[in-house]
Order: structure tokens, then C-alpha cells, then sequence
């Protein structure tokens, strides 16, 4: 027997609406690299198909939420650099370095631990250093920022390659909260500079706020997620999607 058949109902996935989707976001990224967020299977749409797909149409990166679809896209063929946004546990450090994906460092005991593997493999680790300025989630508080940077001189098999946070309410109405944690961000960015940290990927933009707040969240990357998918990030931006 098919069991296809005995659900009553099925998504058909239309790969030449992403592809224009993906060119609308164009012009909102400006010169700023695109990060292209594939997380929860793409959203419920296809994790392999939708990030083939967007690596042929000129995606430069892909984010996932957990290891083992970093490890999927990898055994499917797909090239482009990988973050992993999630948190890890020490023995999966192992399986970053060898399907070559690149790590969020979420803490000073994280960048410890990933440090460590890569020097017992005489390698190094790709590294994203991921900052808690306001949304609540993983990430090295905004506070203590220093504190981190400060015990990276310590660390001699981790090249970081970006440092980036998330936004809590781009999407909103109110974008006071938004202004504060780029506003916090900024500062971190800066005292990285000062601690001669300077990685080519900064980034903070979702949907929301390449749509909203343009150049001031920009940076260098952006992270779209729910427009890929042809979504507004809330109602009230329906009408901003061309």
C-alpha cells in the first residue's frame, strides 16, 4: 500500500517561487552577504531541496538550528559554509570539524571546550561568537563581552570568522527595544576591534528587520528566514513584500 495516500493532505513546494523570493531579497541586502536560514527542515519546507536550491541561485551561506542538519546538508552534497546556531555539548565538537561546519561559541566554558578538541586534533574550528544583547536565548551576555574576547588570546585553534546576535521583536511596531539591542551590539562589535578582533561576518538582521531598519542592521550578513518563504515576518508588513 501507498501510505501517502492515507493523509488527506500534502504541500507541493514551488522551488521557482523561492528562487524569486530569494532575488527580491537582493536589494534589501545591499552588498551585504546573505545567510540563508534553513532551520526546522527550511521551515517545514524541505531542508535538502530548499538549500540545494538557493546554493544554485547565489545564497552565501546557510544557517541551521542543530548539528545533525548541518551533517544532513553536508551528506546531500551541499558546499556552502554552515553555522550552527544552536548550543553543543562537548562530544559533539568532534562531528563540527568533520563535516566542516562552523560553530557558535555561545560562552567563555564553550570556546574552552572547542579550543581544546580542535588542538587534540591539530585542527581549527570555525567559530561564530554569539552575543545575548536583550532576546533572552543563548549567547555570551552583552555585559560581559570583554570577558570573552579577553580569554580568546587564549585560545590558539579557533579562528573566529564572524560574531552575531539575535533580535527580538524586528518585526514589531515598536522598534525601541531593536534600537537598544543594536545599540548594545554596536558596542560589543567595537570593543572586539579594540581586543583586535575583527571577523569579515557581523551580523543581527532577520526578515523583519532588513525590512524595517535596512543599513543600521545590516552589517556585513543577513539572516533571512521567513521571507525565503514567501511569508511577511507579521501582518502588518504583508504590504512590504513586493
Amino acid at each position: 500500500i501507498d501510505l501517502t495516500v492515507l493523509r488527506p493532505t500534502r504541500a507541493e513546494i514551488d522551488l521557482a517561487n523561492l528562487r524569486h523570493n530569494f532575488q527580491l531579497l537582493c536589494p534589501l541586502a545591499g552588498s551585504s552577504r546573505i545567510m540563508a536560514t534553513v532551520k526546522a527542515e527550511a521551515y517545514g519546507h524541505g531542508i535538502i531541496e530548499i538549500s540545494t536550491t538557493l546554493e544554485k541561485y547565489g545564497a552565501d551561506y546557510l544557517a541551521v538550528g542543530f548539528l545533525e542538519e548541518g551533517v544532513k546538508l553536508r551528506t546531500a552534497g551541499i558546499k556552502l559554509p554552515i553555522l550552527v546556531m544552536g548550543g553543543l555539548v562537548d562530544e559533539q565538537i568532534n562531528h563540527y570539524l568533520d563535516y566542516n561546519l562552523e560553530i557558535t561559541v555561545s560562552s567563555i566554558w564553550k570556546g574552552r571546550q572547542v579550543d581544546k578538541v580542535a588542538h587534540m586534533r591539530s585542527a581549527t574550528a570555525n567559530v561564530h561568537l554569539k552575543f545575548d544583547t536583550g532576546m533572552g536565548r543563548i549567547g555570551q551576555n552583552w555585559q560581559t563581552a570583554d570577558l570573552l574576547f579577553s580569554e580568546l588570546a587564549n585560545f590558539k585553534h579557533i579562528n573566529v570568522i564572524g560574531i552575531y546576535t539575535h533580535l527580538a521583536s524586528a518585526e514589531g511596531t515598536d522598534l525601541t527595544f531593536c534600537h537598544l539591542q543594536l545599540d548594545r551590539f554596536n558596542a560589543i562589535v567595537e570593543s572586539a576591534g579594540k581586543h583586535g578582533i575583527n571577523p569579515p561576518f557581523i551580523h543581527a538582521a532577520n526578515s523583519g528587520a532588513m525590512i524595517q531598519l535596512g543599513e543600521k542592521a545590516n552589517y556585513t550578513m543577513v539572516r533571512p528566514g521567513l521571507f525565503l518563504y514567501g511569508w511577511a515576518p507579521s501582518p502588518h508588513l504583508e504590504g512590504c513584500l513586493p
